[in-house]
């Protein structure tokens, strides 16, 4: 173990030591994980067991299990409308699971022992056929467990608690910023490698990645790090609008505005997506525009992006982009044309390597990967990629992607929108892993901008 696998360890005796309350128990651990999740804080791991890791956020995820079902014993009633689904949700996921382990797809993937990277630098044995294993196992009860959760957190907060929560978790969440900061410094200004410090107090996790240049939080790397600045963003513009005090409102804003700037230092792309995705957000949660005109604008949006696909894939363009020297330029466009190079199979192993080569070109593939099987997916654990809806897909098909969408954005956030459901999702299109089908980090997202979409609903309605 690590130094700060001792610290979870007092945190966590601490709590169960200090709080005879049930309900505030679990909530006090709902919290921590929610700080964990949204934070992406996924650098190293609680203990190495074998070949495994157990990382921090499966401890607390556990600890949360046991409670969830002390809950449940005192008070055995979950929801009908949440269970229904939930119970659909896994059936789907079994049966897709126990098909893959007597009738495997005849179909290669990159399965979570093997890596994108290498199979882009050339070493395309890396490719496997689908097949039944252990991490099959551990992803389902990764997934039991958080839907256990997500079933209990529903019995048991109303409105004023979740906000009471999304306050807390927010609070937390300022250090994520503080230490962005701190980061900037050390890396750009001092140009010490704090990574080195991380990997000797949080652990060095297997995919555990990055380097001096670029920024990554206390996640293994940048992209994940851009996706935790994004769920900072989004919690604050749900605080946002559900906040009556304008003193208050304005300093949310600014710890918006701060977080944003500390993005554009981890020059990822995903970042760059996660920015459109926060303010198409914030335009529908104003309604500025009505429900019509809000359609119209995101179809304008949609062409104008093709456009500037289409620009940033020509060859007088590319040849500028990668002799300006400006990196988030140079990685925009890589990030375009090995898109482009995937969907036309123009993607070479050995020749076109690149971060996001692996990121999004592995994606490209993975889905036709999971056409083979489209309903039920190839089967939960089998297939991996670094694009999270597209992994869903793959490994539970269309069935269980849909059961998955309507379980968290409509039964149990309460009817979101399906232009904040997209929205919400679209970060997870280009980053992220089959982590998204358990993050935790949704069971606060929803519900809170839920609420801000009611409240700035109510405030309209008055006419203010």
């Amino acid at each position: 173990m690590f130094p700060f696998s001792y610290v979870l360890i007092a945190v966590i005796t601490y709590e169960f030591f200090s709080q005879r309350k049930l309900k505030v128990l679990f909530l006090n651990f709902f919290v921590i994980e929610l700080v964990f999740a949204l934070s992406r804080m996924n650098y190293g791991y609680f203990v190495h067991i074998g070949g495994s890791e157990l990382e921090y956020n499966d401890v607390l995820l556990g600890v949360l299990f046991v409670l969830s079902i002390l809950v449940l014993i005192k008070n055995p009633r979950i929801p009908q409308k949440t269970s229904n689904i939930s119970m659909l949700l896994l059936l789907t996921i079994f049966i897709g699971m126990l098909l893959c382990n007597i009738f495997p797809a005849n179909v290669a993937v990159i399965d979570y022992n093997h890596s994108w990277d290498m199979y882009m630098r050339g070493f395309t044995s890396e490719m496997q056929p689908v097949a039944f294993s252990m991490q099959s196992v551990l992803m389902f009860i990764r997934v039991l467990i958080f839907v256990f959760v997500l079933n209990i957190a529903y019995l048991l907060f109303n409105e004023h608690e979740w906000v009471d929560i999304a306050k807390k978790v927010y609070k937390y969440l300022k250090g994520l910023i503080v230490y962005g900061v701190i980061e900037i410094v050390l890396k750009y200004a001092l140009h010490i490698n704090v990574n080195l410090y991380l990997n000797d107090f949080f652990g060095r996790g297997i995919s555990t990645g990055g380097g001096v240049e670029r920024l990554q939080g206390i996640c293994r790397e940048p992209s994940y790090y851009a996706l935790a600045l994004f769920n900072f963003m989004a919690l604050s513009t749900a605080l946002f609008y559900i906040e009556q005090n304008s003193a208050v409102k304005r300093k949310i804003r600014n710890w918006t505005i701060v977080s944003a700037l500390i993005g554009i230092f981890t020059t990822s792309f995903s970042f760059m997506i996660c920015i459109v995705a926060l303010m198409l957000m914030w335009l529908y949660l104003a309604n500025t525009y009505s429900s019509g005109r809000m359609f119209k604008v995101s179809i304008g949006i949609c062409i104008v992006v093709c456009l500037a696909i289409l620009i940033i894939s020509s060859p007088f363009f590319l040849n500028f982009a990668m002799h300006s020297n400006i990196t988030v330029l140079e990685r925009s466009v890589q990030s375009v044309v090995q898109i482009k190079k995937a969907f036309t199979n123009t993607l070479i192993p050995g020749e076109d390597f690149s971060s996001e080569a692996s990121r999004l070109g592995g994606g490209v593939i993975t889905l036709k990967a999971g056409f083979a099987r489209p309903l039920l997916g190839l089967g939960i654990g089998t297939t991996y990629c670094v694009t999270g809806l597209i992994c869903i897909f793959a490994n539970i098909g269309f069935i269980g992607l849909y059961l998955w969408i309507k379980l968290l954005f409509e039964v149990y956030g309460k009817n979101v929108s399906k232009m904040m459901t997209a929205l919400l999702l679209l970060p997870v299109l280009f980053t992220n892993d089959l982590y998204t089908l358990y993050d935790t980090a949704y069971l606060l997202l929803i519900p809170i901008i839920s609420i801000a979409m009611k409240e700035r609903r109510k405030w309209l309605a008055e006419g203010q």
